[in-house]
């Protein structure tokens, strides 16, 4: 449903009257959250007036291509828009602030509003020009690497999961006077190439963190800081963990979660802990099959009933919790395009991840608010995930001691975006600090 939502907010108008063109071209934001997938999107819609027309352009803050829409009415302050079977509808606020409707989208109506940027609330965007090149895996996949250039001690950016290196566009070179500053798009998004799990593309946490390395080798980084945004975490993980001579400090965003920290209890993502389960269990009994001696054998049983078992019970405990309480946000859809198939191919792909032992800073939201058009019972699970994302943020300060964990509190997930000069302040004071 997010596509086709996005698809729906790329409007372009083609209406003439001077004097509502003045009130609805500008610059419009809004965020959208999605219960069913936990997932937050933001999208920019810049309207722009020439000649009597308007147009518009959508940007998705994770891509620096924007795209033109279709079709708009816009009458008396009232906004109608519709693509295929989706609608929109709105009106323009008196004081020209924001526009508020309801969107129609894959079957489900809900609320839906967009707020006009001022110079004090507008996102960073659009960003600075930047050097892009692409480097080669050595299974041939190539992957987009942006450089914002600066200068001294090299800073690598990882992004999120489902987005580009271009979601840092803005943020990254405000860092250019610490380091000189690169970003990576990994391998099934934006213009990194995308083999197709269902060929045998490989999206595992270990490929991911060996596509990091090769990145870092390739661009002959000298210890790099590493900072990653939410899934970003767990290639920076992997790579701490494999290679903790080749970087001098981590900056989770947002990171922290199961994907990047294994501690048993944890339910962030959802399902995580049970993949990583999984995965453990079958790798180590093959060992034991395999194995060519009996105390072999017997080493591989021990370490399944002493440290596998008593972890799959807790993660299963608290699976069984989640249930009990959410059982609507276990089903998960089948994956559809070759985008979906790559987000399911890399939460199937998780691995138990230690501690890092090289410095650490991670900075998390501590939300508080509720997003626009949720329904009670939406706001009731919404804190509940929320609480849940607590205990793993807890979880992982108590396994790495040595790290300063920073919780911003009415934050969201793209903390960077959002709670930009704090994260600012933060990152500069942890670069200060290292050798």
């Amino acid at each position: 449903m997010l596509k086709s939502i996005a698809l729906l907010l790329l409007v372009v108008a083609t209406w003439c009257g001077p004097a509502s063109a003045q009130t609805i071209a500008g610059r419009w934001q809004t965020t959208y959250f999605s219960a069913s997938t936990g997932r937050e999107t933001w999208f920019i819609l810049d309207i722009s007036q020439e000649k009597g027309r308007l147009s518009a352009r959508r940007y998705e803050l994770d891509s620096i291509e924007p795209t033109a829409a279709s079709k708009i009415m816009f009458e008396k302050r009232k906004l109608a828009v519709s693509i295929g079977d989706d609608t929109f509808t709105g009106e323009l606020s008196a004081d020209g602030g924001r526009v508020a409707g309801q969107m129609t989208a894959g079957g489900t109506s809900f609320p839906l509003a967009f707020d006009r940027a001022t110079p004090a609330t507008g996102w960073p965007f659009p960003p600075k020009p930047h050097a892009i090149q692409t480097i080669t895996m050595d299974d041939g996949v190539k992957l987009e690497v942006v450089d914002w250039g600066g200068s001294g001690r090299p800073i690598l950016f990882l992004a999120g999961m489902t987005a580009t290196a271009h979601v840092f566009d803005a943020f990254a070179p405000q860092l250019g006077a610490k380091g000189h500053v690169y970003g990576v798009t990994r391998r099934g998004w934006g213009a990194s190439d995308k083999p197709d799990p269902a060929a045998g593309g490989d999206y595992t946490t270990e490929r991911l963190g060996k596509d990091a390395l090769a990145v870092i080798d390739a661009l002959h980084l000298d210890k790099p800081v590493l900072v990653g945004w939410s899934y970003g975490g767990a290639e920076m993980s992997y790579v701490a963990s494999r290679a903790p001579g080749k970087v001098s400090g981590l900056v989770y965003l947002e990171g922290g979660y199961a994907y990047a920290f294994y501690a048993p209890g944890n339910y962030e993502p959802r399902g995580a802990n049970l993949t990583m389960d999984a995965s453990d269990l079958r790798a180590k009994i093959a060992r034991a099959l395999a194995a060519q001696s009996s105390d072999e054998a017997a080493a591989i049983i021990r370490d399944l009933l002493e440290t596998n078992l008593p972890q799959l019970e807790a993660d299963l405990h608290a699976a069984d919790q989640v249930l009990r309480e959410d059982p609507n946000v276990w089903p998960r859809p089948a994956p559809q395009s070759l985008q979906d198939r790559v987000a399911a191919a890399v939460a199937a792909g998780y691995m138990k991840l230690p501690a890092p032992k090289v410095p650490v800073l991670a900075i998390f939201a501590d939300p508080s608010f509720m997003f626009p058009g949720m329904t009670p019972a939406e706001q009731e699970s919404y804190r509940r995930s929320q609480a849940r994302a607590s205990e793993v943020v807890n979880r992982f300060e108590a396994g790495n001691p040595g790290a300063r964990i920073v919780r911003l509190p009415n934050a969201r997930h793209a903390i960077f975006m959002f709670a930009g000069p704090d994260v600012l302040r933060e990152m500069n004071a942890f670069f200060d600090g290292l050798d």
